[in-house]
């Protein structure tokens, strides 16, 4: 009884903050997940499917694709992060039993090159990484989930995370997601038979995180009644056993 009145009361914040904030929500069998707030923009969702127990939403998280390009800025670097906080309340007769979060991260680094015969060559560098983070809040506790992270993405790379821990009623989940790049160039000191001649080389890295989905698998959990009369049936089937060996 305590369960539903704070599920109500629960329902009943995340009905006036969805009012104040045009909130998304996802409405499923066995749970419902609402953004709550953000450090940017509202979370967008979309929920792809709800099959047997297995349901996933497509999240657009915010975080914005970077590149750095030291012909244009020199050498340093640039990243941005995007923070969500949503409300789930798990129904009653369900349990979550794990979630997944994924994405796709989008990379490339590119260090140009140049031959010379008499030269001296300072190495530039190049780097890039994407990173999900997540966590759950109940009861006054804080879970911080394992991160799905990635870095020196040269091309297309799946990363993941999930996290197996038994959900029931209400809870909050915290969300992040950030993009950092950064480059410096090579330089080289090249001796043309006068004199040194100084030339610098271009350095670039970039990383974009796409199709972030969140997958959540969802199990119907039996009534304490279910079990009794399950028991009740064991305990027959025993007993009749007993008395055909007797």
């Amino acid at each position: 009884m305590k369960q539903l009145a704070r599920g109500l009361l629960l329902g009943a914040l995340i009905w006036g903050t969805s009012t104040a904030h045009a909130a998304t929500t996802i409405e499923t069998t066995g749970f419902s997940l609402a953004w709550t707030e953000s450090s940017a923009h509202p979370l967008d969702m979309q929920l792809l499917s709800d099959t047997d127990g297995l349901v996933r939403i497509a999240m657009s998280v915010g975080a914005l694709g970077e590149r750095w390009d030291t012909n244009t800025h020199g050498d340093g670097g640039i990243g941005n992060a995007a923070d969500h906080l949503l409300t789930a309340i798990v129904l009653q007769g369900y349990r979550i039993t794990s979630m997944t979060l994924s994405a796709v991260v989008n990379g490339s680094m590119y260090l140009e090159t140049r031959g010379c015969n008499m030269c001296e060559t300072t190495p530039g560098t190049t780097a890039n990484s994407s990173t999900l983070n997540w966590s759950i809040l109940r009861g006054g506790e804080h879970a911080v989930l394992p991160t799905a992270y990635a870095s020196q993405v040269d091309g297309t790379l799946a990363i993941s995370s999930t996290a197996h821990m038994p959900l029931e009623g209400p809870f909050l989940l915290a969300l992040g997601a950030e993009n950092t790049v950064a480059a410096s160039s090579s330089v080289q000191l090249v001796w043309d038979g006068w004199d040194w001649q100084q030339y610098t080389l271009q350095a670039t890295a970039a990383v974009d995180l796409s199709d972030v989905v969140l997958s959540v698998q969802v199990t119907p959990v039996p009534e304490p009644s279910t079990y009794a009369m399950l028991l009740a049936g064991l305990g027959m089937v025993a007993w009749t056993a007993r008395r055909r060996a007797a």
